[in-house]
């Protein structure tokens, strides 16, 4: 027998994620989640999401888990304005988005 993953080693919350699709968003949401940027004294990279667009792939989160996550209701959140030293992330995050929804500027 194969040492795979099976459904009963992984989180509740993955199994039920993985048994019900993502709802179709015709709309963005109401609330915006903003997390809190260290301070590296000054903003050099802005980072919006069109919701509309977001398909909730996620690839952003792994691409740039310093700037995008997960919340515990299941919402993207990220981080708005970001330094130099996190601006290849936050291009990588646009790159890697299949649907597009992600714009860095300087």
């Amino acid at each position: 027998m194969s040492e795979g993953i099976t459904h009963e080693r992984l989180p509740f919350d993955l199994i039920e994620m993985a048994a019900s699709p993502l709802p179709h968003r015709a709309s963005p949401p109401r609330f915006r989640f903003r997390m809190q940027a260290p301070d590296t004294g000054g903003v050099d990279m802005r980072i919006t999401v069109d919701r509309s667009m977001c398909d909730m792939h996620l690839q952003c989160v792994f691409a740039a888990p310093a700037i995008f996550e997960v919340s515990d209701d299941g919402e993207l959140r990220w981080l708005e304005e970001v330094g130099d030293e996190l601006a290849p992330q936050a291009k990588a995050a646009a790159a890697v988005c299949p649907a597009a929804a992600i714009e860095t500027e300087r």
